[in-house]
């Protein structure tokens, strides 16, 4: 049976991405050459496989370096968030000419979720429009989000990914200056990091308590406020290509 919060899903575009940004490993495969192949033919081929064979294993190493650094602990004991990293050819294995930092191009892009950061939640909490007890949940899923980001970001070059995630935040009226993302490898994932949980778990997507799981996801028995706030943020995440 449909609840209140109905009318929202039926203006909203439905749409869905599960999962985190993962490379694909190479597969092994038989290649039933004839006798008469050209062999150079079949060089070609068989440098080719070797090749995805090698970007697949330095995928695989930088997944693992990723998780490492994501369950690593500070002197004093404190968790470190995992971090949303840009890779360029270069860390993939594939040596190009030199370009400016800022105009590196990132191919690849591992983004690992966190928490909905506390702020976040006491954000939504001051809304006073929804149940003050129960879990805190996206009505635009937050995988759905994240996953319109890194597609959005990926073959594009440093300086092109913050001028538009800035853009973004602007449009959404959230602030994280202070950091300077185009100066070293440090600073712009640091930067972009921040940048994809300030729009993933941008507090006007979120709303506490029971909700038919769908996606989006309709809060059970919505105030007129709570569906009024959802609505104004489901359309600006359709506007931004994000839902």
């Amino acid at each position: 049976m449909k609840t209140a919060a109905d009318p929202m899903q039926e203006r909203s575009n439905r749409s869905s991405a599960d999962g985190v940004s993962q490379a694909k490993a190479g597969q092994e495969s038989r290649l039933p050459f004839p006798d008469n192949r050209d062999q150079a033919a079949v060089q070609l081929k068989m440098q080719a496989l070797a090749n995805q064979s090698a970007q697949a294993e330095r995928l695989t190493q930088l997944q693992a370096k990723a998780d490492s650094y994501g369950s690593s602990h500070l002197d004093n004991g404190a968790v470190i968030q995992a971090l949303t990293i840009g890779y360029t050819a270069n860390d993939l294995g594939h040596p190009i000419a030199p370009v400016p930092f800022a105009h590196e191009v990132i191919q690849h892009i591992v983004y690992q979720r966190a928490s909905i950061p506390a702020a976040v939640k006491a954000a939504v909490d001051h809304f006073g429009d929804g149940p003050a007890a129960g879990t805190y949940k996206h009505f635009v899923g937050h995988m759905v989000i994240a996953n319109n980001l890194i597609n959005r970001c990926l073959n594009q070059s440093r300086t092109n990914i913050v001028a538009d995630l800035s853009n973004i935040l602007t449009n959404i009226n959230v602030n994280i200056a202070g950091l300077q993302p185009l100066n070293n490898v440090v600073a712009f994932n640091t930067w972009l990091d921040e940048a994809f949980v300030a729009i993933c778990d941008w507090p006007e997507n979120i709303f506490r308590g029971p909700s038919d799981d769908g996606e989006p996801d309709s809060p059970t028995h919505p105030s007129a406020d709570l569906i009024d706030r959802l609505f104004v943020a489901h359309n600006t995440l359709l506007t931004e290509h994000l839902a």
